[in-house]
């Protein structure tokens, strides 16, 4: 779902978009 470099943001359900 979380993409590499984007640990760095919240983890939240908008990531996987």
């Amino acid at each position: 779902m979380f993409r590499p470099g984007d640990t760095h943001l919240p983890k939240t359900r908008q990531d996987t978009q």
